[in-house]
């Protein structure tokens, strides 16, 4: 069972990263829920670790939607 919730986050978080929405060159990725339950739209506390390790491995900054609306209206 574990196994298979791990292949549908990363699943999820590779369509998310890959075809997520994208606003002036930022990808955006959101999650509903983050905890250790079996719901579909809930990512694992570890798995959640481990795609923001993957993010800073290959060069992601990572911001809030905040930070990127203020970046856009400063241009």
């Amino acid at each position: 069972m574990q196994i298979r919730k791990i292949i549908k986050e990363g699943i999820a978080f590779t369509i998310n990263l890959l075809y997520g929405s994208r606003l002036h060159g930022a990808s955006i990725l959101m999650y509903h829920s983050i905890g250790d339950n079996d719901k579909f739209s809930t990512v694992t506390p570890k798995n959640f670790e481990r795609q923001l390790q993957f993010l800073k491995k290959h060069n992601y900054t990572i911001v809030t939607l905040q930070e990127i609306l203020r970046r856009k209206e400063n241009g």
